[in-house]
């Protein structure tokens, strides 16, 4: 948003991977995924918390890009989620809001894995062979070629 708002440069595509988007606690997953799974909704509470400088920032975009108005004109996005992770829901959601917008997105969630997965040692092979094969597909849309 910031690129696209200053100009400052035109960005060919964004991948997002269980982004936070928002401070909206009372979406399932953050209910959901509160405890067990790595990721707790009370921490990522705590790190909104130190992330802001003052209660205002909550509503400023380029903190919380779910926060903006407007979504258009945004570069094309390639939006990971993980099933049992708190922010599930605040990726699935962005997502929709820049499709909404006319933003050309590819989204991904990933079932039976937790936030980190694509760092933990030993994860499912596969899980990252799908990825690889889901961002170069993602990629070559976006850029037109198949």
């Amino acid at each position: 948003m910031k690129c696209r708002d200053t100009n400052l440069t035109k960005l060919a595509f964004q991948m997002l991977v269980y982004p936070v988007t928002g401070h909206d606690f009372s979406q399932e997953s953050f209910k959901k995924n509160a405890e067990g799974y790595g990721l707790t909704t009370e921490v990522m509470k705590w790190f909104v918390q130190q992330y802001i400088g003052k209660p205002e920032d909550l509503e400023n975009p380029y903190a919380f890009p779910a926060e903006a108005k407007d979504f258009s004109n945004l570069a094309p996005t390639v939006l990971v989620t993980a099933d049992h992770d708190p922010l599930a829901d605040d990726g699935r959601l962005y997502a929709e809001l820049l499709a909404k917008a006319g933003v050309q997105v590819v989204f991904k969630e990933f079932e039976g894995v937790v936030h980190g997965f694509n760092a933990l040692a030993g994860a499912a092979k596969e899980v990252f062979d799908e990825g690889q094969y889901f961002l170069t597909d993602a990629i070559n849309g976006f850029l037109g070629r198949k």
